[in-house]
């Protein structure tokens, strides 16, 4: 999860995989599908389902008190291999506080590993997130992104209309701004190429990697 520090972001939904192999992980399955309201859709893994932030936050906080109890009395530097994913998924909660769902995957294999060369690795992917503008850079700079994401077709202002937000895949949002960066041949000296290097620090590398359907508020 290390890559997930850079993230300005706030996710939304979030995807991770348990391992029915693994005992841990196979209680908390088991709590997930007594004790949740678990949603899933046709087209998706019979597999995958999806649960609210809060219901996993509950469940992991009754039913697994006496794990986190021992993850918190424990220094970091000495959790080693005795980490779980209630102590990644709890960590989670705490960080993304504007989470709404998580999106389960269960996997069969009976090969279980989080190793990751020197450390334990707990890989996810943001699959919405939202990202405010204002907040993150100030109103003034916010409008000028605002009125980049016009010229770069992103974005339709109206002034009788007024939609604040922009919903966008963080890869549309690169391509038409990369795209409009070469149409108008911009170097690093343009107010817009600094505006467009702002915008793609926001979204970082771990959305872009992901995919990510992002909710950017644009106005204040």
């Amino acid at each position: 999860m290390n890559n997930l520090n850079t993230i300005l972001a706030d996710p939304l939904i979030i995807e991770v995989y348990l391992y029915s192999s693994n005992y841990k992980d196979r209680i908390l399955i088991g709590e997930l599908k007594e004790e949740a309201l678990l949603l899933s859709f046709d087209d998706e893994n019979p597999n995958s389902f999806y649960v609210r932030a809060s219901e996993v936050d509950d469940i992991i906080n009754t039913k697994f008190k006496k794990d986190l109890w021992n993850f918190e009395s424990t220094p970091v530097d000495q959790l080693g291999s005795t980490v779980t994913s209630v102590y990644f998924i709890d960590n989670l909660l705490g960080s993304f506080t504007q989470l709404k769902y998580i999106k389960f995957n269960v996997s069969d294999s009976p090969i279980y590993s989080r190793m990751n060369e020197n450390y334990i690795d707990f890989p996810l992917r943001v699959i919405q997130a939202k990202i405010n503008i204002p907040k993150l850079i100030g109103h003034s700079e916010a409008f000028d992104v605002r009125d980049l994401l016009i010229k770069s077709n992103l974005y339709k202002y109206d002034r009788f209309q007024k939609k604040p937000y922009l919903r966008a895949n963080a890869l549309l949002i690169h391509s038409k701004l990369n795209e409009y960066s070469d149409v108008n041949g911009l170097d690093q000296n343009d107010d817009d190429y600094m505006l467009i290097d702002i915008i793609k620090s926001l979204i970082g590398d771990k959305l872009y990697e992901d995919q990510t359907e992002l909710l950017l508020i644009i106005e204040p």
